[in-house]
């Protein structure tokens, strides 16, 4: 798993956004559609073969950008559908490695995609000190009408899961041109160690 940074947009979204919460049951659903011109950053650090990697990667793009959320006191699902009509994304990794502490490597690649329909989806839900046991636990205790008796005793806070780096379903034109859309500036290039595998 990879900690990273992320940015909000810089040129924030302009669209249709509804939104409908009841506010006793806490049921509700959110729906957008906007077009979006914007850059983003991400800056991913973790561990690879033996090195700490930091890494910077600037996303240019222009899309539409649609989702529907549907949300409950414990639970909130979301179905995010993306058109690009064309994305840039340059990517720079550093690499030091911990095991001699002795060699410091570099690699810069740009991607870039066009013409692309990507579906992916996220989950909020209440995560617990024993777990996702007692999100149900609060969920049963508010069907049945009854106070939890737990209280604050189990410690819940909000977590959100995302699964965008494995799309539910994504069509693109690099799928059939595949050597048009990437390339590297900079292999993997290291001041003392050879090139690894």
């Amino acid at each position: 798993m990879e900690p990273l940074v992320e940015s909000e947009p810089f040129v924030k979204h302009m669209g249709l956004f509804y939104e409908m919460i009841e506010p006793i049951s806490g049921l509700g659903y959110k729906i957008s559609h906007s077009m979006d011109l914007g850059l983003n950053y991400k800056i991913p650090y973790y561990s690879d073969r033996q090195y700490h990697v930091l890494g910077a990667d600037i996303s240019l793009h222009a899309g539409m950008f649609q989702w529907l959320e549907i949300i409950t006191p414990f639970l909130s699902a979301s179905i995010h559908i993306e058109v690009n009509g064309a994305k840039i994304v340059p990517s720079l990794r550093l690499l030091y490695d911990i095991a001699t502490y002795t060699d410091a490597c570099a690699s810069f690649d740009i991607a870039s995609s066009g013409l692309e329909i990507v579906v992916t989806g996220s989950i909020d839900y209440k995560d617990c000190n024993v777990g996702a046991f007692g999100s149900i636990y609060e969920l049963l205790m508010y069907s049945l009408k009854s106070p939890s008796t737990l209280g604050s005793a189990l410690d819940c806070e909000k977590r959100s899961f995302w699964f965008d780096k494995k799309p539910i379903y994504r069509v693109a034109l690099d799928n059939i041109v595949k050597e048009w859309w990437s390339t590297t500036v900079l292999k993997e290039t290291c001041l003392f160690n050879k090139e690894q595998v």
